[in-house]
């Protein structure tokens, strides 16, 4: 039989960049390990132990399923991009192929490339072109990245003008809303400015899209040159997000508010985490927080290892709290996408067997 180099496309180029930076990835990773046992080294492990101490199972099971929530938001914003181009997905499946591909997000160590490629594969057994289900799942990710970074931001200058003139917890709130508001507005606003080409509904057959497809890249062994066709890659994404919105202008103010629903999800779930190990909390406070989770996977270890740790010690101890309560916020942050990546392995299981017994 044939292989299929469409779908081997996406595994290629995953096993090219690993291959080509897995010296570095793996020194980073290190240093992230070091970090981290250096922050168990030199706090007192108690501080860190006593909040976790007042988990109790139902927290875990409100925490879980919280979880369960924010998944679903994230299908039904990939839905509406999905259903745009004619494909006729039911929502549960798309919920339940969020699990496998964020377990292997959560586990492999370049998160967002080997969950795509399965979603890729996933839809593409549903029958959508290859092009097509790549289109997608490119759109979704640069509208949650950029939610993601827009609302990090906005949450953390909320904050600091806070802290600077006095604000109120409500005024926070408010200009929080406002900072993001204008932030939304001025990235959506190039997609009415801006003549760029729009993306063909039909345009779904072919080979695998330009971006997917740079040969020269993976041969080049200079990271200036690898870097330099990441950032034209990115461009072509946004020019591509900016063509597909510009004739679904609905459906990209849909996703802008279901990526919106899904980052206060997050908020108000490390509020509860807060609350769950004993201490106060507010929703500013956890939007700091989350904000610095997110910031801290930029890190180039497995998983933010180190940095992701950093970063709840760094903003508990900001927030006015114990480097101990940042950290504990952070391990069962950990803990909980762990049960998560367990979830998605299993159903990934249960894909693979029933795709045997065809």
């Amino acid at each position: 039989m044939k292989p299929n180099t469409q779908l081997n496309m996406p595994l290629k180029h995953f096993k090219n960049f690993f291959s080509k930076y897995r010296l570095g990835f793996l020194f980073f990773t290190i240093l992230g390990v070091i970090a981290l046992g250096s922050l168990f080294f030199f706090l007192d492990l108690e501080d860190v132990v006593r909040p976790l101490k007042n988990l109790k199972p139902w927290h875990i099971a409100l925490l879980v399923l919280s979880d369960a929530l924010l998944m679903l938001i994230s299908a039904i914003r990939w839905q509406i991009v999905v259903s745009s181009f004619g494909a006729k997905v039911p929502l549960w499946k798309l919920f339940l192929y969020r699990y496998p591909m964020n377990a292997l997000n959560y586990t492999t160590p370049l998160p967002g490339i080997t969950g795509q490629t399965l979603g890729v594969l996933l839809l593409k057994r549903e029958g959508m072109p290859y092009k097509t289900a790549t289109t997608t799942l490119l759109l979704d990710t640069f509208i949650a990245v950029q939610g993601a970074i827009i609302y990090g931001v906005a949450f953390l200058a909320a904050w600091t003008l806070g802290k600077t003139f006095g604000l109120s917890h409500l005024t926070m709130l408010a200009t929080f809303g406002l900072i993001s508001f204008f932030g939304i507005l001025l990235t959506l606003l190039p997609m009415f400015l801006v003549k760029t080409r729009v993306l063909d509904l039909n345009e779904s057959r072919g080979q695998p899209p330009k971006t997917h497809s740079r040969e020269q890249n993976t041969q080049n062994p200079h990271i200036k040159q690898f870097w330099k066709e990441k950032f034209r890659w990115i461009g072509e994404v946004f020019l591509l997000s900016l063509g597909w919105g510009r004739k679904n202008p609905e459906g990209i103010i849909k996703m802008v508010f279901f990526s919106f629903l899904g980052h206060l999800g997050s908020v108000a779930r490390i509020f509860f985490v807060f609350l769950f190990l004993g201490s106060a909390a507010n929703l500013v406070g956890a939007g700091v927080m989350e904000a610095f989770f997110t910031f801290s996977f930029l890190t180039p270890t497995w998983q933010g290892i180190g940095g992701f740790e950093a970063a709840g010690a760094l903003g508990g101890s900001l927030l006015g709290y114990s480097v101990g309560i940042g950290l504990s916020v952070a391990l069962t942050l950990r803990f909980l996408r762990l049960i998560s990546a367990g979830l998605g392995y299993l159903l990934l299981i249960v894909y693979g067997i029933r795709i045997l017994k065809k």
